[in-house]
């Protein structure tokens, strides 16, 4: 027959109260182990609370939890008060300063050194309350984290399972009782990577140690023709010398328009007024001639982009010497 128990206060250091499994810790779906379900699928709801090995409740409950293993297999037990004769007995209760049945040490887990860990499991939503002025009430699941504190309460049972004696250690309350450091979890370095110090195959050019500089590649190596330039440089010196950026060419002055001569009125007799003189004109310089490697450009706008007669010829770019 199960025994009731509510456990003292712990620290959640395990599970999620609101959200519950389809697969265990190895990543394997869950299934039913015995009866005739066996084999199907199934949820679990899973807690695991720690409490301090110095805890003064922790006897009286342990001594709970020993007293249900020695009622449901008294063969395991053969001594009056003395301790269980089978190692494997799974009783639900870890102690974390010790070691996995992988042989890795329970300390490496959050919360877990200096303190029992008991894992409780259920197949139904559990109730999860809190406190609040003086009454329980519903939590909702952004209240409770891993890390808080709590008390769990349940029955204790046989797992009726004799290839694998043990108790199943069922709840269905969970109490927040305080908040602590909150547990952040995730999968260890060992369990990501595997144990450390060895070595693994590395992809052509990757090293396990560090290499020097000059094994490196360099880029181009430099003889001493170069007189010492560097192979950047010199691709800098053969680079061609931007063309100058081609100047729109300006339009020619428009002359003022010459005055109109005065309207014959055919009243005067006489001949018609002579037509004004026209304005003097300025000597014409003589002409530029621009050779192609202008690039189209005018005399006017070279000289505009800072160009002279002499540059110009000197380049190539203007016929000369001008006349």
């Amino acid at each position: 027959m199960p025994t009731n128990f509510t456990t003292p206060v712990g620290r959640l250091v395990q599970g999620d109260a609101f959200k519950p499994n389809t697969t265990d810790m190895q990543g394997a779906p869950l299934t039913i182990k015995t009866g005739p379900n066996a084999g199907q699928a199934r949820t679990e709801w899973f807690v695991a609370l720690a409490f301090a090995k110095s805890d003064p409740a922790w006897p009286a409950f342990k001594a709970l939890i020993d007293a249900e293993a020695r009622l449901s297999w008294p063969h395991l037990y053969p001594t009056p008060g003395g301790p269980c004769v089978l190692p494997t007995f799974s009783d639900k209760v870890v102690d974390g300063d010790g070691f996995d049945d992988r042989g890795r040490p329970f300390n490496r887990l959050p919360g877990f050194a200096g303190h029992w860990v008991v894992r409780f499991t259920n197949g139904f939503p559990p109730q999860v309350v809190k406190s609040e002025g003086g009454a329980w009430r519903e939590a909702r699941p952004e209240e409770l984290k891993r890390g808080y504190y709590g008390r769990v309460a349940g029955a204790i049972k046989s797992n009726d399972n004799a290839q694998k004696p043990g108790l199943h250690m069922n709840w269905s309350k969970f109490a927040i009782d305080g908040i602590g450091p909150e547990i952040v979890v995730g999968p260890t370095a060992e369990d990501a990577f595997g144990a450390a110090g060895g070595s693994v195959a590395l992809p052509p050019g990757a090293s396990h140690t560090p290499v020097a500089t000059g094994a490196l590649s360099a880029g181009p190596t430099m003889l001493p023709a170069a007189g010492g330039v560097t192979y950047e440089a010199m691709i800098a010196a053969a680079a061609p010398a931007p063309a100058p950026a081609p100047v729109p060419p300006m339009a020619a002055p428009v002359p003022p328009a010459a005055p109109a001569a005065p309207a014959y009125d055919g009243y005067r007799a006489g001949p018609a007024p002579a037509p004004p003189a026209p304005p003097p004109t300025a000597p014409v310089a003589p002409a530029r001639v621009m050779l192609p490697a202008a690039g189209g450009a005018s005399y006017e706008a070279m000289l505009a982009a800072g160009w002279t007669d002499a540059t110009l010829v000197a380049h190539g770019m203007m016929q000369g010497p001008p006349a």
